[in-house]
């Protein structure tokens, strides 16, 4: 073919062969441009039907406008040849580019956020590519993306047949009126289990074919290998792929996290749409670019991390069940952990002698904990504290210190080993010193935890006599008399602590907190404002106050507060509620993504996949809310396996599971979770779940009820007002009646 001219294209070079046709180099002499020209096998082009359907469909992906996506200029016939014209990409492919260790992290990011937004054009149309794989993606010489023959698999051939020895497919016409008319190769490693089992196949084969080609270009070797064609076959249908961690330990876990979802084999439990993925691929990708400061990165790499944390033994101050809410706030009562009990820069009265190395460790400990500090600098004091007790193992006082430290990080970054090792350390330094307070605090914190007011009061108790001025014991006291319902004593508690020195921040933050969980939004405001006047980069204060604002229906103001916050530390916390503020703003594309990269920051969180969910149903897709509410029931599940706080997440789960219609199960667990609870009039958000499964059920009287309940003990009436769970009672009188009634409190 070379020199001749086909049409008016002058053809001057190979391009390539394969199972599609050939491909070639051409001059288009009319228009004087380049264009690579395919010329379609013969047997697809002597079956008239073939080639019709073939004409049609090749049309459909020519009308894709994506500058990820090569272009098809015409489908024409000229010397009896049926033939592509397309867009000619000068550069190379991923297979020929893809070093043998794989490509770093960033080049990955630029090579996957495009594929996956070219993707989500071509699935918009209705159109899969099926044949993705490295081959098929080539990087121009200026480093674009470029993804060939998109949507050419699907037009002649489509279910698949037994292996060949190279380990490729033949696929067979899924049209009975087809059958027996050629074949077209598939490369077998980056096909779905449900291609290879001949199984209807839809966008999310391609999202699997993607998570292959990610696994790949992360590590320089396939997920599923196998030494025949049958075996690597069985390896996709059956087998999970070494985590990407284990072959490269520089990778985040976040980024496998996003691999093994697009390579469930379910294709329900993967990323619903491409969209999807490149939404948690750009969360990812700007939380990897802003990145840690570069001190706090060489810490890091310098002393192992700890383990991932464990589900929490009790509610984070009652946040999973606030999360029950229909698009859910996450820790709007979230850090009553009292971030002042994580150590400060003030030293205790009467400090016994430590030497002059593990001094400065202390100090450098108390410096990375103090007021609003972020998970990673938490992390930093843990290891400097830690270091400071190996030069000194039998120090009582940095026992105190090391247990206080590890029990203030519980609420917020539960880990049940920590916990234990909290108590064991305080124990064992108040047995060597009882007036050691930072050991008392840390009793008290821990007791907290296990929902125990009377314990943790009578903890710092000791603290203050120990100490009359430690600010911290105060606040300590407050949260306790809260936790036994003394509502009036513990916010006075808290009222004396602001007024005492060095109580501008903790206990500001913590009667800010102890008010907004009340409901007394604009008081918390208030406080909350004055925890950033002395501490501009407070996260928690800030996150609160932006909570605040949400709560009282002012999404404008929230909005930035939450974008502020997850520039100045990526949290899962912050990327949630900005969507819940989008979601009320009704911006649902900017919802779905802040709750997506909720999901990248802290994979498997229910309350992010249940919000996930409720946007997927305001947009109109129940397939894929229904999806998510399923994830967001195992996930449930899983952490009541491993021994999650079961109020708080049975009362989720009850929630979610009356939202896929299982109603029965879903009132069974919420009235368990009740009659569980000692003092269920103190909890309105668990009130107010109840209330919304009752609504989803039908039950009237029932809903009636636990609203009524929960507005008496606090809960927000607005968040009534555009719950889409109490949509269809809005014009009923009674509940009419009660949102314009005025109760005396609990």
């Amino acid at each position: 073919m070379i020199g001749t001219t086909l049409s008016h294209y002058k053809i001057t070079a190979t391009l390539g062969i394969g199972g599609m046709g050939e491909v070639y180099h051409a001059e288009d002499t009319k228009l004087g441009r380049r264009v690579a020209l395919k010329i379609l096998p013969a047997e697809m082009a002597a079956n008239p039907e073939r080639l019709e359907r073939f004409q049609r469909e090749a049309k459909v992906v020519a009308s894709l406008n994506h500058p990820n996506i090569v272009t098809i200029h015409s489908v024409e016939e000229a010397d009896g040849l049926q033939f592509l014209t397309m867009e000619l990409v000068e550069g190379d492919d991923l297979e020929r580019l893809l070093p043998a260790d794989g490509f770093s992290l960033a080049k990955i990011f630029d090579i996957a956020v495009p594929l996956a937004d070219a993707l989500a054009t071509a699935h918009e149309k209705g159109i899969v590519h099926r044949e993705l794989k490295p081959a098929n993606v080539m990087l121009t010489r200026e480093g674009r993306v470029k993804v060939l023959d998109f949507g050419l698999a699907k037009l002649g051939l489509e279910s698949p047949v037994p292996f060949d020895d190279q380990g490729e497919t033949a696929l067979a016409p899924s049209s009975a009126t087809l059958t027996g008319d050629g074949t077209i190769l598939g490369t077998a490693p980056y096909m779905s289990p449900e291609q290879l089992e001949g199984l209807p196949v839809d966008h999310r084969a391609d999202i699997f074919s993607v998570g292959v080609l990610l696994y790949e270009l992360a590590t320089g070797r396939r997920p599923f290998e196998g030494a025949s064609s049958i075996a690597l076959a069985s390896s996709i249908l059956r087998d999970a792929p070494p985590p990407i961690s284990e072959i490269k330990q520089d990778l985040p876990r976040h980024f496998g996290r996003i691999i093994e979802t697009c390579l469930e084999k379910d294709p329900e439990r993967r990323y619903q749409s491409a969209k999807e993925l490149r939404n948690a691929l750009q969360s990812l990708q700007r939380e990897t670019e802003s990145g840690l400061s570069s001190s706090i990165q060489s810490e890091l790499a310098a002393h192992p991390q700890p383990p991932a944390p464990a589900p929490s033994r009790r509610p984070l101050a009652a946040v999973a069940i606030a999360a029950a809410v229909a698009i859910a706030l996450v820790a709007v009562f979230f850090l009553l952990r009292s971030q002042g009990f994580l150590g400060g820069p003030n030293a205790p009265p009467s400090q016994p002698e430590i030497g002059s190395e593990a001094q400065l460790l202390l100090e450098q400990s108390r410096t990375y904990s103090q007021d609003g500090a972020t998970l990673p600098k938490l992390k930093l004091a843990e290891q400097t504290l830690r270091r400071a007790l190996e030069l000194e193992p039998d120090n009582a006082f940095l026992q105190a210190e090391l247990a206080q430290l590890l029990a203030g990080m519980q609420e917020e970054y539960p880990q049940e080993e920590r916990r234990e090792e909290a108590l064991e350390l305080a124990d064992k330094a108040l047995s060597a010193n009882p007036a050691l307070e930072k050991a008392w605090l840390a009793r008290g914190e821990l007791s907290m935890l296990e929902g125990n007011g009377e314990a943790a009061a009578e903890a710092a108790q000791h603290a203050m006599t120990i100490d009359p001025s430690n600010v911290r014991g105060r606040v300590l006291h407050g949260q306790a008399l809260l936790e036994q319902g003394r509502r009036e004593e513990g916010l006075n508690q808290l009222r004396q602590a602001v007024e005492m020195d060095g109580g501008a921040i903790t206990a500001r933050y913590a009667l800010g907190t102890a008010l907004l969980r009340m409901g007394q939004l604009d008081e918390a405001t208030v406080e909350f404002k004055r925890v950033l006047e002395y501490a501009p980069g407070h996260i928690s204060a800030m996150n609160n106050l932006a909570n605040a604002y949400l709560y009282s229906g002012r999404y404008l103001e929230a909005v930035p507060l939450y974008h502020r916050a997850l520039e100045l530390a990526p949290d899962e916390v912050a990327a949630t509620n900005l969507g819940t503020a989008y979601y009320y703003l009704d911006q649902m594309e900017e919802s779905l993504a802040a709750y997506l990269e909720a999901e990248v920051l802290q994979p498997g969180y229910p309350t992010v996949q249940n919000n996930i969910g409720d946007v997927y149903a305001k947009l109109g897709d129940p397939a894929s809310a229904r999806t998510w509410y399923l994830r967001a029931i195992d996930s449930c599940d899983q952490r009541l396996a491993a021994g999650g706080d079961r109020v708080e997440l049975l009362g989720l789960r009850a929630l979610v599971a009356a939202k896929v219609g299982l109603f029965e199960e879903a009132i069974s667990s919420i009235e368990e979770v009740l009659n569980q609870t000692d003092s269920a009039s103190d909890q309105p958000e668990l009130l107010y779940s109840a209330a919304q499964i009752y609504a989803l059920a039908g039950e009237r009287e029932h809903m009636l009820e636990y609203a009524e309940r929960s507005m008496k003990a606090g809960y927000p009436r607005e968040e009534f007002r555009r719950a889409p769970e109490f949509a269809a009672f809005q014009d009923d009188p009674a509940f009419t009646q009660l949102m314009v009634s005025r109760f005396d409190g609990p």
